[in-house]
């Protein structure tokens, strides 16, 4: 994270700044390893469920029990994933073939998004 820097905006989170800096792969390995193995330690990773998609040039996508969708007006509309069984078909149906029953119930478990 670069000190002084804003990356929570308005409820969006500033994923990504590419630096043209041209660096050793060692450079990347413990901010990766982080990333990925501490929950909440410079990303959402492990604290909060996000899935992403853009069918036919718009928006659909989970933001933990949140489910936002572009209109024709390229506007978002947003509307809550009450349950479990919801958020499941909800996931089918936006990503299907991405994830199993499984995997889906397994994340809603481990972020406590129902309980």
């Amino acid at each position: 994270l670069v000190p002084g820097r804003e990356y929570d905006v308005d409820g969006w989170r500033r994923l990504c700044e590419v630096d043209l800096t041209p660096r050793d792969l060692s450079f990347f390995k413990q901010a990766m390893t982080d990333v990925y193995t501490i929950p909440g330690k410079n990303t959402p990773f492990l604290v909060s469920f996000r899935a992403t998609i853009y069918k036919d040039l718009k928006l659909a996508a989970i933001k933990d029990n949140t489910l936002l969708l572009e209109n024709d007006k390229h506007e978002i509309e947003t509307s809550e994933i009450s349950n479990q069984e919801e958020m499941i078909k909800t996931i089918n149906k936006y990503f299907p073939n991405l994830f199993t029953i499984e995997e889906i119930t397994k994340a809603i478990d481990y972020l406590k998004l129902y309980k």
